[in-house]
């Protein structure tokens, strides 16, 4: 779904300086409580936050057991690392030398520890070891979620401030249905009058064509390509697409897809089951993907091996996908734990295919210790995905195909006459990049552009909404739609569905203290948020799951219950519910918290919040954060960037916090919460929250890696 992998996933602002963000926050301290809960000018009450059924740091000489591959050993760089526990910097150093292993330096990078790490830790363990069918299992999942949302109100990693409501605004002449929950939405049935090309906006640039690069610039992929699996216009259950059928085995581990016979890629190839293998294998182990999490990750993860190493996603070993071509139309997938939420996972546009062997892969072989590409690749990587040469030779299956592009400026679509589907109807689509939201709404009036609210383009911007003058005439469950009169005094068609969508402030936390982050959390009053700056239009958010996909059979009403009342709370301090104020800021609470870290008004902490150019509603809510957080003894700097910049920042943790929305790809809370647990391999991780000690320069005496991650962890653990 391009709206999702647009949208996500990740908010922050750009950094400047780690040393002033870490000062007043020694990393080998548990990091500061939660601050109080009374009125805004309460003092914190240290003892409710010494009230907490948190663990303490365990002290290094008393370590217990911990996962073996929290290790990481890179025997070429001569680097071992711990992730995650609490194990002072020159302790660690005293355990790599009591191994037998000299080195040059040790530090701690990433985060400071928190005592929170390695519980949320092993509560993410117990995720991953009951995500099949049964009730049981999905018990102790709520369990789970319930603690890794109380997790992110004491960590403060992502501040949750709206859920969102997806609008749609069209012409006359435009015959569309409004797209569902899902907001997924293909225009292969779409009609027109007169002209027969769709004009549409695209927020930014379209960065590449390249599914398992598509993070935040795919415009047009649900024209351009398809899964296996698709929201039929945006509602649930997911339904077969390029499927015709499907089975899955009694433990809920294998699923066998007998696929649509006859479906023509774009270059005239016929898709059959290997360019799945392929494709999924670019997705998992690619140079460039930046979604192998969504196939090889510790939510939805296909059987694969790993290569000794490396570490994380980056150690799937190429050519090990449990993805198998039983014949040209049948695919079989074999999955590490059953998921209930495979099928939705699938519908992804990660997921999407293209013709077997077009680029070279894996580019990286020689890494993982093999001795050549597994697959040569007919063109090079930017002249199938980009605009090299007589690029774009980029092959999808959907409706339209890619007709031209120019880079920052438009991509075309135009109709592909031989889809497996009914239609298209039109000749083709344009999309025209218009950063600035009032700019594309005047544009739109003018009558240049046919839709708003399709692929991230926002619909009307919320300082120009009137409620007034929106009129629902059918309410059809997942989604209304009316009529809209703009101030010129036409009527055009108007569309609203409730989307599983939450937008927030992301942290770096290895940038951002997290008393600063708390006190931040104090000072914004997401009622107001709401009601101000979204006009009712958006609901205030105090979870990062939606209400419609939250916990057990009545989701809203849990979902309240939790933040208002603390029902079915994990941790003992958020007894009372969200700990930071619904509907006010605490200004004297957040001021005080900063003090107790070493923050005054002539010594503020200095921090950069990175927003969403040509995104109002967002430069809004970080022009009154930043004017409040004047009193709280922080400084924020406002800095913009596209889209595309600011994941590409977020990957690399070079901002302090940033501004990010991000749509559920199934409608199960661990689409978002699992990005909230620490990582063992930081990178990747927007948040950065994750304790990491390194012993570099190290001589390891020609050990092998597992023979040094056993000698390590035995002189932690036993000795």
């Amino acid at each position: 779904m391009p709206e999702d992998t647009t949208r996500r996933s990740f908010l922050a602002a750009a950094g400047t300086g780690a040393a002033a963000a870490l000062a007043g926050c020694s990393s080998n301290e548990p990091a500061e409580g939660t601050p109080a809960e009374e009125t805004d000018t309460a003092e914190p009450d240290t003892e409710a936050e010494a009230s907490t059924d948190t663990p303490s740091p365990t002290p290094s000489d008393e370590i217990g057991e911990f996962p073996q591959d929290h290790i990481k050993v890179d025997t070429e760089e001569g680097v071992v690392r711990l992730a995650i526990e609490n194990v002072e910097p020159s302790e660690f150093g005293e355990a790599v030398e009591a191994a037998g292993y000299s080195f040059g330096s040790v530090e701690s990078t990433q985060a400071p520890f928190d005592p929170l790490m390695p519980r949320a830790d092993r509560e993410w363990d117990r995720y991953g070891a009951n995500r099949g069918p049964s009730d049981e299992e999905a018990a102790t999942r709520e369990e789970v979620y319930y603690f890794v949302e109380e997790t992110n109100w004491e960590a403060v990693q992502e501040l949750p401030l709206v859920h969102t409501l997806t609008q749609q605004i069209w012409q006359d002449r435009v015959d569309v249905r409004m797209a569902g929950t899902m907001e997924d939405q293909t225009f292969d049935d779409l009609e027109l009058e007169g002209d027969q090309t769709l004009q549409l906006a695209s927020p930014g640039p379209v960065q590449t064509l390249d599914p398992v690069n598509a993070k935040g610039s795919g415009a047009g992929y649900n024209q351009y390509n398809a899964a296996l699996m698709n929201f039929d216009n945006g509602d649930l259950p997911p339904v077969a697409d390029l499927a015709a059928d499907y089975t899955v085995s009694e433990d809920g581990k294998t699923y066998t897809f007998q696929l649509r016979e006859g479906v023509q890629f774009h270059d005239g190839q016929e898709l059959t089951a290997d360019d799945f293998v392929y494709s999924l294998e670019r997705l998992a182990g690619a140079e460039e993907t930046r979604n192998a999490d969504d196939i090889v990750g510790d939510t939805f993860t296909i059987q694969h091996e790993t290569t000794d190493g490396l570490d994380g996603v980056s150690a799937f070993e190429p050519g090990t996908l449990g993805v198998e071509a039983v014949d040209d139309y049948t695919l079989e997938i074999t999955l590490e734990n059953a998921f209930t939420g495979t099928l939705s996972q699938l519908a992804g546009g990660a997921f999407a295919p293209i013709p077997e062997g077009s680029v070279a892969y894996p580019t990286d072989y020689e890494q993982h210790g093999l001795d050549g590409l597994l697959y040569e690749g007919e063109y090079g990587y930017n002249e199938f995905f980009s605009t090299d040469g007589d690029g774009p030779f980029f092959a999808g299956v959907g409706p339209f195909e890619v007709d031209s592009w120019s880079k920052g400026d438009q991509i075309r679509l135009s109709a592909f006459d031989d889809y497996y589907g009914d239609g298209p109807q039109i000749e083709a689509i344009t999309y025209t990049v218009i950063g600035n939201g009032s700019t594309r709404f005047q544009r739109f009036k003018n009558g240049n552009l046919d839709m708003l609210g399709v692929s991230s383009s926002g619909a009307i911007p919320t300082a120009e909404f009137n409620p007034d003058r929106r009129t629902i005439e059918s309410d059809e469950g997942t989604y209304a739609v009316g009529t809209y009169e703009l101030d010129n005094g036409t009527t055009v068609n108007y569309g609203e569905s409730e989307a599983l969508d939450t937008d927030y402030i992301v942290f770096n936390c290895a940038r951002v203290p997290k008393p600063a982050r708390q006190a931040m959390a104090l000072l914004i009053d997401q009622e107001r948020i709401a009601d101000d700056v979204y006009k009712g239009l958006n609901t205030s958010a105090y979870h990062l799951s939606p209400p419609g996909a939250f916990m057990g059979d009545t989701p809203g009403e849990n979902y309240d219950a939790h933040y208002q009342n603390g029902e079915n709370n994990k941790l003992d301090r958020f007894s009372d519910g969200y700990p930071y104020g619904v509907g006010e800021s605490r200004i004297a609470e957040a001021r005080s918290l900063m003090e107790e870290a070493g923050y005054t008004s002539d010594e503020p902490l200095e921090v950069e919040f990175t927003v969403f150019s040509g995104d109002p509603d967002f430069d809004s809510i970080a022009k009154t954060l930043r004017d409040k957080a004047q009193a709280a003894n922080i400084n924020i700097s406002i800095v913009k960037a596209d889209l595309g910049t600011v994941i590409g920042q977020a990957l690399d943790g070079s901002m302090d916090m940033f501004s990010l929305g991000d749509g559920m790809e199934y409608p199960d809370p661990s689409n978002f919460l699992r990005f909230i647990p620490p990582y063992d391999e930081p990178s990747g991780m927007f948040t950065r929250w994750t304790y990491q000690v390194r012993a570099s320069d190290a001589d390891l005496g020609g050990d092998d890696a597992e023979t040094v991650r056993q000698n390590v962890y035995d002189e932690l653990v036993d000795n």
